[in-house]
C-alpha cells in the first residue's frame, strides 16, 4: 500500500483527524483515488521552525524569545513523542507571562498534542483554561479551545461536523490571532475540505494559506503548503500543474536543507508524478525520499516511505523485492515503537509472500495487520486490506481465501456506508428542525406585535368611551385628537418600516443593494422563468493584504471607492450590489459577446485605478467571471442560482491564472442538468474537452 508523507510526524498544524491510506488493489493502482487523502496526510506534516518566528512588526522579549528557541529544538527532536513534547511544552508555558501571545500558542499546540496521543481528557483541561484565559484576556484564547475540541470531536466522530464550526470561525481568526495561528487555521480548513473531496474550496484555502507564508517569509511553510495544494491539484486531473507545484515546494525545501522537508517534497513529488504516469519518475523520487530520511534519522518517515517502494514493487508483482523492503519497513517501525508504521509494513509483507506462494505464511502477516486496525477502530482501512487482500489471494489461487475475504470488505464497506447514510440523514433533519424552529419564531414574533397593537387599540377606545360618558362635547373633541394621533402613528410606523425594508436590502458601509434585494428582484422578475441577461461577479484582488497592512478603516475607504466606481459606470436599469466581502455584483440586461467583454474590460481599468486614504496610495485590481444568459450555441437558460455558479466559476479561473483579468463564459454545448452541474464543478476541465468557450480578458498594466 501506497503512503503520501515519508518523514513528516503529526504535528500541531495537521488538519484534525488524519485518516491512514486505503491500501490498493495490487492489479490496477488506482493512485487518483487516493490523492484526496495524500493531500490530508501531507498537511499533516512537519511544524517547520519557521512557523514559530516572531511576526515582522512585533518582536519578542528576551524570556519569548528564549522560549521560542526552546520549542523549536522540542519539535526538531521530540514531536513524534507527542507526550514528551507536551511535557516539555507545557513547562515552558509556565514561564511565560500570562499575557503573552506565546504562551496561547504554545498552550493551543500542547492541547493537540494531547489530541493526537489520545490523551482527550488532558486536552479537555487545556481547552478549559484557554477558556478561562479568554474572560482574563479577550485576546482570542476561546478561538484555540474550540480548534483543540472540534480535532477531539474529529478523532472520535470523523471530519464531518466539524466544518461548519471551522469555517464560521473565519472571520474572528483573520482578526483576533496572530499571522502564524492565522495560517495555521486555514491549513487546517484546507486539509480537511479535502479529505471531503471540497477541492475547489481546498484549492482557495491553501492558497489563502500560502499568501501567509509567503508574507510572513518562511520558505519551510512554502514547501509544505505547496506539497498539500499539489495532491489536490493532481486529485482534480491538473496533473502538470500539480507537478509543477510539487517541483516549487521541491525547491523551496532545498533552500532550507531540511531533510524532513526534503523528504516529504520528494515524497509528494513521485505521487504526482505516479498520477501523471510517471511510474518511474516514482520510484526516483521515493529513492531520494528515503536518502534524507535516513539524514533527518525518523524512523517512523522512514518506515512510511519504505513501503511505499514495497508497495511499487507488489503492483509490478516483484514480490521478492517488495517483501526486503517491506522487512525492512516492519523492523524500523519496531525500533521506533510505530504501531501505525507496524501495521501497514505488516500489510505489505504478508501480500509479499502469499505472492511469492507462502500463501498461509502471508495470511497470518495480515491479519496480524488486521488485528491492529480493529484495536484502533479503523474499519475503512480494514475493509481495503480485506479488498487487497482478496484481491492477491485469488492471483495466487487460493479462491475460498479470495471470496472470504472480498466478503469481509463488503460487509465493512456496507456497515460504513450505512453509518454516512445516518449522519447524512440526522444532518439534514437537523437543518429541517433549525429551518422549522426560526420560523415559529418568526411566527411568535409576529403574533406578538399583532397583540400588542390590538391591545393598544383597546385600551384607546376604553378610554374614549369614558369621556363620552361625562360629556359628549369633551368626548367627541378627545375622540377627534386620540384619531389624529392614531393616524399619525400609523404614518409613522409605516415610514419606519419603508426604512427597515429599505436597510434590510442596503449594504450599510457602500449604500449597494445586498443580497437580499438582488435575490428579491430576481425573483420577482423571473416569475419561475429562468434567468435572463448578464452577471457580472467582480472580485478585490489581495483585499485581506490591504486590511491586514493598512487597517479595516482602509480596507472600508477601498470598498466604498469600488462602490462608487461601479455606479458611475451602470445605468439607470442596471443593478449594482455588494455580494459580500469583497465581492461584488452586476446584473444587466442581455448584452453581446464583444458588449459584454467590453465592459469587463473598462470594469478592469476602472477598477486598477490606485485610491489615495489618509495620504497612503492603495494600489487595488479586480478579477472578474461574468456571462449572457442564455448562452450559444443552443440558447441555453439557467436559473439565477445556476448562472451565477457558472460566472463564480470563471471567477475561479480568473484568480487561478494570475488575477487581475476577467473569464467569460462564451458558449456551453450541454444541456442536461447533471452534465452542467458537472462542467460548472471543473469549467477547466470542459473547455480543454471543447464542451464550453472561455474568453479572457487581461487588465491594463500590473495587478495590485
Amino acid at each position: 500500500m501506497l503512503i503520501a508523507a515519508a518523514c513528516g510526524t503529526w504535528l500541531a498544524c495537521d488538519p484534525l483527524s488524519p485518516p491512514r491510506l486505503p491500501p490498493l488493489d495490487a492489479r490496477s493502482l488506482p493512485l487518483p483515488l487516493l490523492l484526496n487523502w495524500i493531500c490530508l496526510l501531507l498537511a499533516a506534516f512537519a511544524w517547520t521552525p519557521a512557523l514559530a518566528q516572531p511576526e515582522p512588526g512585533q518582536p519578542l522579549s528576551a524570556l519569548e524569545e528564549s522560549s521560542l528557541q526552546q520549542s523549536l529544538e522540542i519539535e526538531d527532536r521530540d514531536w513524534a513523542r507527542p507526550v514528551e513534547a507536551a511535557e516539555k511544552l507545557s513547562a515552558l508555558v509556565e514561564v511565560l507571562p500570562d499575557a503573552s501571545p506565546l504562551r496561547r500558542e504554545l498552550l493551543g499546540l500542547v492541547g493537540r498534542l494531547y489530541v493526537n496521543a489520545d490523551m482527550f481528557e488532558a486536552a479537555e483541561a487545556v481547552a478549559s483554561g484557554l477558556d478561562a484565559r479568554q474572560r482574563l484576556h479577550a485576546d482570542g484564547s476561546d478561538l484555540v479551545a474550540s480548534s483543540i475540541r472540534l480535532r477531539l470531536q474529529s478523532r472520535r466522530d470523523g471530519l464531518a461536523g466539524v466544518m461548519a464550526p471551522l469555517q464560521a470561525m473565519a472571520a474572528r481568526v483573520d482578526t483576533e490571532l496572530s499571522l502564524r495561528e492565522r495560517l495555521r487555521y486555514w491549513y487546517n480548513v484546507a486539509g480537511a475540505l479535502a479529505s471531503q473531496a471540497e477541492f475547489g474550496d481546498a484549492v482557495r484555502a491553501y492558497q489563502t494559506a500560502d499568501e501567509l507564508a509567503d508574507e510572513l517569509g518562511r520558505p519551510g511553510w512554502r514547501s509544505t503548503v505547496g506539497s498539500a495544494l499539489a495532491g489536490v491539484l493532481s486529485q482534480l486531473g491538473q496533473h502538470e500543474r500539480a507537478v509543477a507545484m510539487a517541483r516549487e515546494a521541491l525547491a523551496f525545501a532545498r533552500e532550507l536543507g531540511d531533510d524532513t522537508l526534503l523528504a516529504d517534497a520528494y515524497t509528494t513529488l513521485g505521487v504526482v508524478l505516479e498520477a501523471s504516469g510517471d511510474a518511474e519518475g516514482l520510484l526516483q523520487s521515493m529513492q531520494m525520499a528515503i536518502e534524507h530520511a535516513r539524514r533527518a534519522d525518523n524512523g517512523v518517515g522512514l518506515s512510511v516511505l519504505l513501503g511505499n517502494v514495497a508497495h511499487y514493487h507488489l503492483v509490478r508483482r516483484q514480490f521478492a523485492e517488495a517483501e526486503r523492503f517491506s522487512q525492512e519497513a516492519l523492523d524500523i517501525a519496531e525500533q521506533s515503537e510505530d504501531t501505525r508504521g507496524r501495521a501497514l509494513a505488516l500489510a505489505n509483507l504478508g501480500l509479499s509472500r502469499i505472492g511469492l506462494g507462502r500463501i498461509e505464511e502471508g495470511k497470518a502477516l495480515v491479519a496480524q495487520s488486521l488485528e491492529y486496525d480493529q484495536l484502533e477502530g479503523l474499519r475503512n482501512e480494514m475493509a481495503l486490506t480485506h479488498a487487497e487482500l482478496g484481491a492477491a489471494l485469488e492471483q495466487a489461487g487460493d479462491l475460498d481465501g479470495a471470496v472470504q475475504a472480498l466478503h469481509a470488505a463488503r460487509r465493512l464497506q456496507d456497515e460504513i456506508f450505512r453509518e454516512d447514510q445516518q449522519r447524512a440523514v440526522l444532518a439534514a433533519q437537523e437543518k429541517v428542525a433549525a429551518q422549522r424552529r426560526e420560523k415559529e419564531i418568526q411566527q411568535l414574533q409576529a403574533e406578538t406585535a399583532r397583540q400588542i397593537a390590538e391591545v393598544e387599540r383597546n385600551r384607546l377606545q376604553q378610554w374614549v368611551w369614558r369621556l363620552l360618558s361625562v360629556l359628549l362635547v369633551l368626548a367627541l373633541v378627545l375622540l377627534v385628537i386620540g384619531v389624529r394621533r392614531l393616524r399619525a402613528s400609523n404614518r409613522r410606523l409605516a415610514g419606519v418600516n419603508a426604512q427597515l425594508r429599505l436597510q434590510s436590502e442596503r449594504d450599510p458601509l457602500t449604500g449597494l443593494a445586498n443580497r437580499r434585494h438582488v435575490q428579491a428582484v430576481v425573483q420577482h422578475a423571473q416569475g419561475g422563468r429562468s434567468f435572463r441577461g448578464t452577471l457580472l461577479l467582480i472580485d478585490l484582488d489581495h483585499f485581506k493584504q490591504v486590511n491586514d497592512r493598512h487597517g479595516h478603516a482602509v480596507g472600508d475607504a477601498l470598498l466604498v471607492e469600488t462602490a462608487r466606481r461601479l455606479r458611475a459606470l451602470c445605468r439607470g436599469e442596471d443593478l449594482a450590489a455588494r455580494w459580500g466581502g469583497e465581492e461584488f455584483l452586476l446584473a444587466l440586461d442581455w448584452l453581446a459577446p464583444d458588449d459584454a467583454e467590453q465592459l469587463a474590460a473598462r470594469l478592469l481599468r476602472e477598477l486598477s485605478q490606485p485610491i489615495d486614504v489618509d495620504g497612503v496610495r492603495i494600489p487595488i485590481s479586480a478579477s472578474i467571471g461574468y456571462a449572457a444568459i442564455p448562452l450559444p450555441p443552443s440558447a441555453l437558460a439557467l436559473p439565477f442560482e445556476q448562472a451565477l455558479r457558472l460566472v463564480d466559476a470563471g471567477l475561479y479561473l480568473a484568480k487561478l491564472r494570475g488575477r487581475h483579468r476577467a473569464c467569460g463564459i462564451t458558449w456551453i454545448r450541454e444541456s442536461a442538468a447533471a452534465k452542467l452541474e458537472a462542467l460548472i464543478a471543473d469549467i477547466e476541465h470542459a473547455e480543454a474537452l471543447g464542451r464550453v468557450g472561455l474568453q479572457f480578458v487581461i487588465g491594463e498594466g500590473d495587478a495590485a
